[in-house]
């Protein structure tokens, strides 16, 4: 289990990441993160919690979205720590549990996506640049070879949606 606690105003807000053996409830390990903690998703399959945090300035503004995998047997980070410039939107593990995709909306609005290797907790390709300025829902295949990206953009008051699918073979994008 990983237990979160964040305190402090302004930047950088410390974050208390616990990782707590459940047949013990004895705490791991605990590790000390400068970074607010917007979620965490647990893969039970793989024993690994996906955590993304936020990189706020003085005025609570987020400026970095940070992507980690810690493996909730030991509490040691999987890989390096991701950093994209801009706000989260989604997170999705697909059904075989080798790759999550990551979607965010950058400091400039314009929506991106990522998918990360859940073995290494590495991304995998290029990041993906989406049509419009944020990213709606996420939706992958039951098989998890493909993800649905839903986009939407306001041009002068015309709003457009728009549907990007993502083959997790190849992280190739292929908008409809």
């Amino acid at each position: 289990m990983i237990v979160t606690n964040s305190g402090g105003q302004g930047s950088p807000i410390k974050t208390n990441l616990t990782t707590i053996d459940l047949d013990t409830g004895l705490p791991i390990r605990t590790q000390v993160i400068d970074d607010r903690v917007h979620t965490v998703q647990i893969d039970e399959t793989t024993a690994t919690a996906y955590v993304i945090t936020d990189v706020v300035t003085q005025l609570n503004v987020v400026t970095n979205t940070r992507f980690s995998a810690i493996n909730t047997t030991t509490g040691t980070q999987i890989g390096t720590t991701l950093t994209v410039a801009g706000q989260y939107d989604n997170l999705a593990i697909n059904a075989t549990h080798n790759r999550a995709v990551f979607t965010y909306t950058d400091t400039t609005g314009a929506a991106h996506m990522a998918v990360i290797d859940t073995a290494t907790a590495t991304q995998t390709g290029q990041t993906i640049n989406l049509p419009g300025q944020s990213t709606n829902n996420l939706i992958l295949t039951n098989d998890g070879t493909q993800a649905a990206i839903i986009t939407t953009a306001n041009n002068k008051g015309t709003l457009t949606t728009t549907i990007t699918t993502i083959n997790l073979g190849n992280d190739e994008a292929l908008e409809i």
